[in-house]
């Protein structure tokens, strides 16, 4: 079986001192899948700005098979009591990514996806 990892979610607009985050997700039904190195590409505007991004993953993250991961741009309180994601499941690009992300960020605290426009592409290496 090909395990299928794609972007299934994402939200850029969080409310209430919410991170924003990106769903990836593993369609396959028996086989894990490994992102060490794959690739997120972030291409975010700001304004008159677009800003480019390509980022490595650096970790052995595995996704489950027929399941979620959530890459969040910052790790809160309520990720740690979320019923829906166990920590293994929840990574912190924000605090593994620091001093990539920060020429993405427009002025709002941990802001990876600009309200105005982005463009995410997700790669295997």
């Amino acid at each position: 079986e090909n395990a299928t990892v794609s972007i299934s979610e994402i939200m850029y607009t969080p409310g209430r001192g919410m991170p924003q985050w990106i769903e990836l997700y593993n369609s396959a039904t028996t086989q894990a899948v490994n992102l060490k190195d794959w690739e997120l590409q972030l291409e975010s505007a700001a304004g008159a700005d677009v800003r480019n991004i390509t980022l490595t993953l650096k970790a052995n993250i595995l996704i489950q098979p027929n399941q979620p991961l959530l890459l969040v741009s910052a790790k809160t309180e309520s990720d740690q009591h979320s019923g829906h994601f166990p920590p293994s499941r929840l990574i912190n690009l924000w605090g593994l990514y620091r001093s990539e992300l920060a020429v993405i960020d427009v002025g709002r605290q941990y802001t990876l996806l600009s309200p105005n426009a982005f463009r995410l592409t997700l790669r295997e290496k």
